[in-house]
């Protein structure tokens, strides 16, 4: 499925790795990016921009359908759509959940380590998670995917959790970071 949705290849991608992937239209346009994990054999998170998230709901669905007709030669209608969802596995819109980056440098990188391991129960040191790596767990209590995607000298993660507990995890970052000298 994947494979339908972005020009990059899939097949090969190891469980607890994640890959950058840029979507095209039919004819090359290019219609949005993010970062996917593999999360187990049949698992995947993909993350795409905010404001493409309606877009790439779309043009998933688009393709499931797409999908289901090739392997059973059925028209799926928009209405059955729902439940063939749930059947298929999990889909669930971007809008749904909420992404922070969070990013260190130089002298913050030992703070920032120090304070999300106060509030994770993983350990998210270099060799154990590293850059590249997906994983689930436990932060501050509530479950989040954990995605390593450095960028330049900065090591960083997305912490993607359920929306109804974005605030929730925002002021507990921030609680945990006051003890560090760690500010927004």
């Amino acid at each position: 499925m994947l494979e339908l949705l972005y020009v990059n290849r899939w097949r090969k991608l190891a469980v607890g790795s994640v890959r950058y992937g840029v979507m095209c239209t039919e004819d090359g346009v290019v219609l949005d990016d993010g970062v996917t994990g593999r999360l187990g054999p049949q698992r995947y998170l993909m993350t795409t921009t905010s404001s493409g998230a309606t877009v790439v709901g779309e043009w998933v669905e688009r393709w499931l359908r797409e999908l289901i007709r090739r392997l059973t030669d059925v028209d799926v209608s928009a209405d059955a759509f729902g439940y063939l969802r749930v059947r298929l596995g999990h889909v669930t819109g971007v809008a749904d959940c909420v992404v922070w980056r969070i990013g260190f440098t130089g002298e913050l990188s030992d703070a920032a380590a120090a304070m999300l391991a106060k509030l994770c129960p993983l350990e998210l040191s270099e060799p154990a998670v590293p850059d590249g790596a997906a994983c689930r767990s436990l932060l501050a209590g509530i479950a989040v995917q954990v995605v390593r995607d450095d960028r330049e000298d900065r090591r960083c993660f997305l912490l993607l959790c359920d929306r109804s507990y974005g605030q929730y995890l925002w002021d507990a970052l921030l609680d945990a970071g006051a003890e560090f000298d760690l500010h927004v």
